[in-house]
Parts: structure tokens; C-alpha cells; sequence
């Protein structure tokens, strides 16, 4: 509180200037953004058979199947880290001032930082699945794809973001990620990777039985009829998991709808001539 001419009381109130909030100046997130997309186009330039190679399904020289795989998805964290958190920045701090065309030419920039981190994000995508034609699906690479798409929907987000700027871009990402933790907890993860492995031995007569095993009941019932249409080999192992789980007694609370289907089909399979 402080006096006022007239002897009074007043509340004293803060300038303008001190209240504002913090603005980057439109010129200097242009410099910014078109250093780092320089950086990003001429590194695509020069490292593109390195990023792309997958697209002819060769590896670069020097590198094996799980190197390239691994490469690529910490590159793209790397990159999805700092594109995003400069995309953040410039959205949220880029300034009022400067001309339309300066407004419109940041837009460009940030539209181009969106496509960089998109061919990033494809360049992991392709040498993931490459990986997987190479040595099958497991939990890891499924989670690893599941945080690609992720990502993508962020991207699309962003670009949106950009297009318009009242779209909140945190409560947004905020939503996104919970819906993508509750769609992977509720995928059937265990059974997508038991017919993706499938699939792969449909096309390459390669498959990992011992890991297919260790899957979770989920799994089961596509392995019971994998046995029965094209690998009776699996049949022992089954029938031993099915005699594991009959002496295997649970009290009610325990109750598995999931292990009560895979016990159904692992029954079907004993009940066969």
C-alpha cells in the first residue's frame, strides 16, 4: 500500500512492463529455427542411405540388425526431445511483434521442424520393422513401435499447433499420452506378437518357439491353432503347460478370463485324435 496526493490509502499496482509475460523477439526465433532446420536438412543430405537404408532392406556398413534398430529410436528420443521442446518454446514465446510475413516465415520454419522430426521418425520406423523381419516380434519392439505412433499423433498435434494457435498443445499431449497408456494396456500385446511371429514363419519358415511359449495366456489360443494348421511341433510343449496349469489350483478370486480361454483351446488340443 503506499500514500496518495490526497493523504489516502491506496494500493499500489504493478507497471505494465513488470506484469508482461516473457516474449522472444519474432527475429530471433527465425534465426534459431533456420539454423537448426539447415542442420537438419544438410545432415539428411549427407547421412541419407544411413537413415533410409531400410527402404531397399540393406544395412549400412558396419552395422548389424539390432545396432541399426537401436540407433535409430535413440536418435529419434534425441531428437523428439529438442524439436519439440524448441517447437514448444516458439509457440508459446515467439513473440507478437515483427511483420505478418515474419509470423508467416516462423510458421514455415516450424512446419519444416514438424516434417524433419516426421523423416526422423520414419527413418526409425522402417529400421525397426526391419529388425523385426530379421529376428521376429518381442514386448520391446512392440513397445518401441507403440511410442513411434505415439509420437506421431503428438507430430499431427503439433502441426495443428501451429495451424492454429489456440489448440492447447499441453492438455492435449497430457490427453494423448494417458489414452495411449490405457490402448497399450488393453491392446492384447501378448497376442499380437504370437500372430505377428505367425506371420513371419508363414514367410520365412523361421520362428522362435521357446520365446512364443513364454508369452502369456493371451497368447495361447493362436499358438493352439498354429500347432494344429502348421506346426505340430508346439503340440508337447502345450500339453505340458496344460497339465502345469490344471495342477495348478487358484481359489476363485484368482480367476483369469484370459487363462480360462487359454485353457479351454489347450483342452480342445488334448480332446484331438
Amino acid at each position: 500500500t503506499g500514500k496518495t496526493d490526497g493523504g489516502s490509502v491506496g494500493v499500489l499496482r504493478p507497471s505494465a512492463a513488470a506484469g508482461a509475460s516473457f516474449r522472444a523477439d519474432p527475429i530471433v526465433v527465425a534465426t534459431v529455427l533456420t539454423l537448426v532446420n539447415a542442420v537438419y536438412v544438410l545432415f539428411v543430405a549427407v547421412q541419407f542411405s544411413y537413415l533410409f537404408g531400410a527402404w531397399s532392406e540393406g544395412l549400412p556398413d558396419g552395422f548389424t540388425y539390432a545396432e541399426y534398430a537401436r540407433s535409430g529410436f535413440f536418435e529419434l528420443v534425441a531428437v523428439s526431445v529438442i524439436n519439440f521442446g524448441l517447437l514448444a518454446g516458439a509457440l508459446a514465446f515467439g513473440g507478437r511483434g515483427g511483420s505478418a510475413a515474419l509470423h508467416r516465415a516462423n510458421r514455415t520454419l516450424l512446419y519444416l521442424l514438424t516434417g524433419c522430426t516426421g523423416m526422423m521418425l520414419y527413418s526409425a520406423f522402417s529400421r525397426l520393422m526391419l529388425y523385426e523381419e530379421a529376428y521376429g516380434y518381442t514386448y520391446i519392439r512392440f513397445l518401441a513401435h507403440a511410442f513411434m505412433l505415439f509420437l506421431a499423433v503428438l507430430l499431427v498435434i503439433a502441426g495443428l499447433k501451429i495451424a492454429v494457435p489456440r489448440i492447447p498443445l499441453s492438455k492435449c499431449c497430457i490427453v494423448c499420452g494417458l489414452v495411449a497408456y490405457t490402448a497399450v494396456n488393453y491392446a492384447g500385446m501378448d497376442a499380437f506378437i504370437a500372430a505377428k511371429n505367425i506371420e513371419r514363419y508363414y514367410a520365412t519358415g523361421k520362428i522362435d518357439e521357446a520365446y512364443l511359449l513364454r508369452l502369456s495366456p493371451d497368447a495361447v489360443p493362436q499358438l493352439v491353432r498354429f500347432s494344429e494348421e502348421a506346426y505340430p511341433a508346439l503340440r508337447p510343449a502345450l500339453a505340458d503347460k496344460r497339465r502345469a496349469w490344471s495342477e495348478d489350483k487358484r481359489a476363485w478370486p484368482s480367476f483369469s478370463w484370459s487363462r480360462y480361454r487359454a485353457m479351454r483351446a489347450l483342452e480342445s488340443l488334448a480332446a484331438e485324435p
